[in-house]
């Protein structure tokens, strides 16, 4: 499978409404403190490229300002959230990465430099730098991050 060329030219769909005990999600949890919120720094072998971004559609790009997140700390797991928004970082079944709703989201966890997703055990990545568009896919350009504090 090549995510990049099973792109949907649409608005980003997460990977499952099904969450990690097999049931359908079907509405947000209560919501709860917000943690503090944070970027995503991304980096090659030591140079710095940018940061994670959205595009309009939802998807995560490459993009030249930080997008705030907060961590949502869910039965244990960590998910990453847009503060004010009901939108978390979700990786789809095509290994691509975008925001969406609850029912979508995705856990990550961090293996070093590394952000790995939980959906799919594939580290975060890039296609290339001239769409920008983000994967958890380890056959792409895996991407060093560094949470930074705002």
């Amino acid at each position: 499978m090549d995510p990049e060329a099973t792109r949907s030219a649409g608005p980003f769909q997460a990977a499952s409404d099904i969450d990690a005990s097999g049931s359908r999600v079907t509405t947000e949890p209560a919501p709860q403190a917000s943690s503090a919120t944070f970027s995503i720094k991304l980096s090659n072998n030591g140079l710095p490229l940018g940061w994670l971004g959205r595009n309009s559609s939802d998807w995560a790009v490459l993009a030249d300002a930080p997008l705030a997140l907060e961590q949502y700390i869910h039965d244990g797991k960590t998910y990453f959230k847009i503060p004010g928004e009901s939108k978390y970082m979700s990786v789809s079944n095509n290994a691509y990465i975008g925001f969406y709703g609850w029912s979508g989201a995705t856990v990550f966890h961090s293996e070093g430099e590394y952000l790995v997703s939980d959906y799919n055990g594939q580290k975060l990545s890039m296609y290339s730098t001239d769409n920008g568009y983000l994967y958890c896919w380890d056959k792409y350009t895996v991407l060093e991050v560094q949470l930074t504090s705002k």
